[in-house]
C-alpha cells in the first residue's frame, strides 16, 4: 500500500502542476461582474421604456405627435446611460481599493 500512495501522490501532483491556481474569490468576482453588467444593461432597458410610456402618455392626452415621445426616449437613454456612468465610477473606485489593499501586505514586508 506504500508504494500505491507513493504512486498516487506523484501522479496526483503531477496532473496539478501544469494546472493554474485559481482563487475562488477570482471566479465570484467574474460571475458578479456577469450579474453586475446584465443588471445595468436591464436598467438601461427600463429607462428607456420609462422614458417611451412617459412621452406616449403626453401625446396622447395632448396631442402633441411624436414629439414628447421623442423628447422622453432621450431623456430615459440619458438617465440609463448616467446610470451606467455612476456604476462604472463606484466599479473603478472598488478596483482601486482592492489593489490598494492586496499591495499594503507587500509594502510591509
Amino acid at each position: 500500500m506504500s508504494e500505491n500512495d507513493d504512486l498516487r501522490a506523484r501522479i496526483d501532483a503531477a496532473r496539478n502542476a501544469g494546472k493554474p491556481k485559481q482563487n475562488p474569490k477570482d471566479l465570484n468576482r467574474n460571475a458578479g461582474g456577469a450579474a453586475a453588467a446584465l443588471g445595468h444593461a436591464s436598467a438601461m432597458v427600463v429607462a428607456v421604456a420609462i422614458g417611451a410610456f412617459i412621452g406616449v402618455a403626453i401625446d396622447k392626452s395632448l396631442g402633441t405627435g411624436p414629439w414628447a415621445l421623442l423628447i422622453f426616449l432621450v431623456f430615459g437613454m440619458a438617465a440609463g446611460f448616467l446610470n451606467i456612468i455612476r456604476a462604472a465610477r463606484q466599479m473603478a473606485e472598488r478596483a482601486v481599493q482592492d489593489q490598494a489593499a492586496q499591495d499594503a501586505p507587500e509594502k510591509g514586508e
